[in-house]
């Protein structure tokens, strides 16, 4: 017979009442919640009966089983949280022809995964601003190939600004929970002067995004 479909009496004060082993057994190892995956009760550890060590696995094993159930059954909200990073630097601008004004780097390498959706964007966790010397502005914005300001349409990255690490002004896209179009996300420098004359500057970019296992 089933393990899950037996059951045993037991007192709880002046009631009787019937459980299932594993519900038994798992509070008696210490579980009164869902168990997670990494959960190790200390009465595992030190238990000499070899008998209810084993009963007690396959009680996690079935969890573990259920779990995959949920997943593959898309009834799990459950998923992993990504990052892409990238830096523009001063060094990647000397080598572009004069006259050039806008520079465009990948945010990571292909599309961004379907269902994905925004947590957040950080620039500047490493910054150092850029500048030609003189009164050059740069700003920088975060897109993709149909709307190339989508996440964040402007954050200002010259010499002498300040505040970072800052997300910089929201595009249409560019809130909390937003889904995000399954295409490459690029990162955009934009200058009123050729960026082939900055002198010094460096600043990173990170994106971070949620990716839903299934569905």
């Amino acid at each position: 017979m089933a393990l899950r479909s037996l059951a045993f009496p037991i007192r709880v004060g002046t009631q009787a009442r019937c459980l299932r082993p594993d519900v038994a057994l798992l509070g008696w190892f210490g579980y009164r919640r869902a168990m997670a995956l990494t959960d190790i009760p200390d009465k595992l550890k030190t238990i000499s009966d070899r008998s209810i060590v084993f009963t007690v696995l396959k009680l996690l094993r079935l969890e573990v089983e259920a779990r995959l159930a949920a997943i593959e059954a898309g009834t799990s909200n459950t998923g992993v949280i990504k990052y892409r990073t990238v830096t523009i630097a001063r060094s990647e601008l000397t080598g572009l022809s004069a006259g050039v004004k806008t520079f465009s780097k990948n945010l990571g390498s292909g599309a961004m995964p379907s269902g994905a959706r925004l947590i957040g964007v950080s620039y500047g966790e490493s910054f150092t601003g850029l500048t030609d010397g003189a009164t050059a502005t740069y700003t920088l914005k975060l897109g993709s190939t149909s709307d190339d300001d989508a996440i964040t349409s402007t954050v200002n990255v010259a010499s002498g600004q300040t505040g970072f690490p800052k997300a910089g002004t929201a595009g249409v896209r560019g809130y909390a929970n937003a889904p995000m179009y399954a295409e490459q996300p690029a990162l955009i420098l934009t200058s009123d002067a050729d960026l082939n004359t900055a002198s010094a500057g460096s600043v990173t970019c990170t994106l971070a995004y949620f990716v839903p296992v299934s569905g």
